[in-house]
């Protein structure tokens, strides 16, 4: 652990992100979360790079489709200027982060008291 407040801020920031999460996950908001992601990585000296949003999964969106007309010409699709992710795909890593998280802190907090010293119910004789 690098730093408690370091560790604590970026923590309850990914909370209140897990907790409002944005309805569609356009560039910036992925750009947010990243900054996150980094933000606990940093805190908790983990790689975190697993949980970050792949480039290949951020595409533009389909705005419209012009179909094919029966005279023979080619249809059309648009496509949006802004790159998008899946929001089922981006709320899974999103949980999957939080859960990965949440075990590491249990284990780090048992392995953190492992380390006071155990007292014997025994007497020790010299």
């Amino acid at each position: 652990m690098n730093n408690e407040k370091q560790w604590a801020s970026a923590w309850a920031r990914f909370q209140a992100y897990r907790k409002n999460l944005p309805s569609f996950f356009d560039e910036e908001k992925i750009k947010d979360y990243h900054s996150l992601v980094q933000d606990l990585a940093v805190a908790s000296g983990e790689f975190l790079n697993d949980f970050r949003i792949p480039p290949d999964k951020i595409k533009p969106k389909v705005i419209s489709v012009r179909p094919r007309p029966y005279g023979g010409d080619s249809g059309d699709v648009q496509y949006s200027s802004t790159k998008y992710c899946d929001t089922e795909f981006a709320r899974q890593q999103i949980e999957a982060l939080s859960s990965y998280l949440t075990d590491w802190e249990r284990r780090r907090n048992r392995t953190s008291w492992s380390c006071w010293p155990i007292r014997s119910r025994w007497p020790v004789r010299p």
